[in-house]
């Protein structure tokens, strides 16, 4: 219940924050942090806790989790912002979903490859190299701002990120299940994908205000919200270009921070 509540009212606070303003959700933001300092209390103290917090004195178990907070905020912005700027470059919704598929398909044939190589030789490497791959992937799309530039620098940017999903999927996957105890795996399944998700939901929210933020400085943005199709003009259009980019850029810097603390905190062995 307490991570439940704790939870909604985060996600709430920050998501209706960017639209609404924090003044108007303070209750929520005062909420969760009540409540989820109170659920780490309560695991601390239960006799038998939902995470055991004995779970996080192995040290890749705490450091797969960090890193998968971070590269997986940074992917909740791109899944997010990318298909809508797409369309606000004047794609259909179909080929904004299209230009996605590749990274699947990658995923699907070289993800298996990946892990077995990191089964084999320690995860580290592949942590920190696909990591890099993915911030530097969304870095390229700041290049992007004409539906041309899509071809030119988005095309090697989604190559890029494609190469560093299928890199990272499995060794981190493995390495915040596999350093568990064997009667802890569940458990640490469970909170890697917790942390994966809430990750996501924390980025799209804070990045979606970055993008908000920005392009309300523009001069003709009263009344007019980013990354809308039908914007008319060229300061209008230049404020939406500029929200993203700024966005994409805080996604990047998270998988690039994502990279580094993998090579600081990660160990082979």
């Amino acid at each position: 219940m307490l991570a439940a509540v704790g939870l909604a009212a985060m996600t709430y606070a920050l998501v209706e924050g960017g639209s609404r303003g924090f003044v108007a959700v303070w209750p929520a933001a005062a909420v969760a942090a009540v409540v989820l300092p109170s659920f780490v209390l309560r695991m601390l103290r239960a006799r038998m806790p939902l995470v055991p917090p004995s779970l996080f004195r192995h040290r890749n178990i705490a450091a797969a989790n960090l890193v998968t907070f971070l590269v997986y905020a940074a992917l909740g912005g791109f899944l997010l912002f990318v298909p809508l700027y797409l369309q606000f470059l004047g794609c259909s919704p179909f080929e904004s979903g299209l230009a996605l598929m590749p990274l699947s398909l990658v995923i699907a044939v070289l993800a298996p490859r990946f892990g077995a190589l990191a089964d084999r030789l320690g995860p580290r490497r592949f942590l920190v190299g696909g990591a890099t791959l993915i911030g530097a992937g969304i870095a390229l799309l700041l290049l992007v701002g004409t539906r041309s530039g899509v071809w030119s620098a988005g095309t090697p940017g989604l190559v890029l990120l494609a190469l560093g999903l299928a890199m990272f999927v499995a060794p981190i996957t493995a390495t915040a299940i596999g350093s568990a105890p064997m009667e802890l795996a569940g458990v640490a399944s469970g909170v890697n994908q917790t942390v994966a998700r809430v990750g996501g939901l924390v980025a799209v929210a804070a990045i979606g205000l970055v993008v908000t933020v920005v392009f309300n400085r523009s001069p003709v943005a009263g009344g007019h919200r980013p990354l809308d199709p039908d914007a008319v003009g060229a300061v209008l259009r230049h404020a939406s270009v500029a929200g993203f980019r700024a966005g994409m850029a805080v996604a990047a810097c998270l998988a690039l921070i994502g990279a580094a603390t993998a090579g600081v905190l990660i160990r082979d062995r």
